[in-house]
């Protein structure tokens, strides 16, 4: 998907484009750059030179949207609360990452909490994963559609809920 860096599977924020024409987040590019030795583009491994042989990327499509007002969270604060306390596994897809920290202090440490971000290795989501599958009923796994939407497989869970409607009505039909 155009719209997406395929590093970190979120929407392209402050994008950069090596000379081979892929784009990405300027976050991710510059930690692929600093975590590898090769120096190469994650989708072609095509060499990149940091910084002068890259420009902006156009596709700055991070979404405008802006997270629901107070009292709708509030109102499906409460509601997750009642899922959360009847003891199932509950996963919660959540459109904007300043949710998953509103949730985790609703939880106020009473609850475990798992999540998956953008920004995560992949050693760190398959202990965020095996964390969630192991630990006793009931916890929590917070994500965004996108970044949980990659080979996951969690069946130990007994609840969905989608906290906040994605940004492509298409991710949430998965």
């Amino acid at each position: 998907d155009d719209e997406t860096c395929p590093v970190c599977y979120e929407y392209i924020v402050d994008g950069m484009v090596p000379a081979c024409g892929h784009h990405f987040c300027r976050g991710c590019m510059v930690g692929w750059l600093d975590g590898t030795l090769s120096g190469t583009c994650p989708m072609c491994r095509q060499h990149v030179v940091a910084g002068g042989g890259m420009r902006r990327s156009t596709k700055q499509v991070a979404p405008a949207a802006a997270p629901p007002p107070p009292r709708i969270i509030a109102a499906k604060l409460g509601a997750l609360r009642d899922v959360v306390a009847r003891g199932n596994k509950t996963i919660v897809f959540v459109a904007f990452a300043e949710t998953m920290g509103t949730i985790r202090d609703m939880l106020d440490g009473s609850i475990r909490c798992y999540e998956i971000t953008g920004s995560m290795s992949h050693a760190q989501r398959r202990a965020s994963v095996t964390g969630f599958r192991d630990c006793p009923t009931p916890a929590v796994f917070l994500m965004t559609p996108r970044t949980g939407a990659t080979g996951l497989n969690l069946q130990c869970a007994s609840t969905v809920v989608i906290f906040e409607p994605a940004l492509n009505p298409e991710v949430e039909k998965q």
